[in-house]
């Protein structure tokens, strides 16, 4: 179900964006909750938006949910390292196989 989610990957700061809906936003909450102890550090659920932040590999994400935009998860720095980008491919590739 989650894999199709990760066809459209972006090169930006997005690790991706796509088309959802809220449950498909709980669905990889729930895959992301399940991987290496992952915790969301902060929950801010707003009307239209929910924006949950987490840490992997010492990197600094936000898994978001927008009624107009869908579904991404996105890195809450503005530099990214090499490991960073590795990290990014990790979680990325750990998450389509879900």
């Amino acid at each position: 179900m989650l894999s199709k989610l990760f066809k459209r990957k972006r090169k930006d700061r997005n690790i991706f964006d796509v088309p959802a809906v809220l449950n498909d936003f709980y669905a990889l909450a729930h895959r992301l909750g399940q991987m290496q102890n992952l915790q969301f550090k902060e929950k801010d659920d707003n009307g239209d938006s929910i924006l949950w932040k987490f840490n992997y590999k010492g990197n600094k994400y936000t898994l978001s949910f927008s009624i107009y935009n869908g579904l991404s998860i996105y890195t809450s720095e503005n530099i990214r390292s090499k490991s960073a980008k590795k990290a990014e491919e990790e979680l990325t590739d750990a998450l389509s196989e879900a």
